[in-house]
């Protein structure tokens, strides 16, 4: 209103959105969600086993999906007490204990991992490391499988 020969920049000016925006909310499953999520795999299957393994670790442990994706069999320890040793973000390095039914998954899932010898301890069907994704492409494929959740 002082300057109406800057109307115009003003506008354009007062249109830049703001820098600090609402943030969204992260979406969680619950515990009857992810149990079903859990049965989906099928195990008699190469590819069930290890996306069962893969997501019980990743459920069990908290861990991202880029520390599970370049997990080495030999950071997973035995034991009375199983636990992780996972490296995350600036090189972070932690302990995770695991539970007893994911400490019997993940070793079922290395003694058949050992016949081939792989160190990686979830390969993809060629042997490398799997890709964010390739597990992003087997939850979908997993969640499309599972009965839907109705409450009770």
């Amino acid at each position: 209103m002082r300057d109406p020969e800057s109307l115009a920049i003003t506008t354009r000016v007062l249109a830049i959105p703001g820098k600090r925006t609402d943030k969204k909310l992260i979406g969680y499953l619950t515990r009857p969600e992810v149990e079903a999520l859990l049965a989906a795999p099928d195990r008699l299957l190469l590819g069930g086993a290890s996306r069962l393994c893969l997501l019980l670790t990743l459920y069990n442990s908290g861990a991202r999906v880029s520390e599970a994706t370049t997990l080495q069999r030999e950071q997973v320890c035995f034991g009375p007490s199983t636990f992780l040793q996972l490296t995350g973000k600036g090189r972070k390095e932690r302990t995770v204990p695991l539970w007893s039914q994911t400490s019997q998954v993940l070793q079922a899932w290395f003694d058949e991992l050992g016949k081939r010898g792989d160190p990686i301890a979830f390969p993809s069907a060629r042997g490398r490391p799997l890709s964010r994704e390739g597990v992003d492409y087997s939850s979908k494929k997993l969640s499309e499988r599972r009965q839907p959740y109705v409450p009770a």
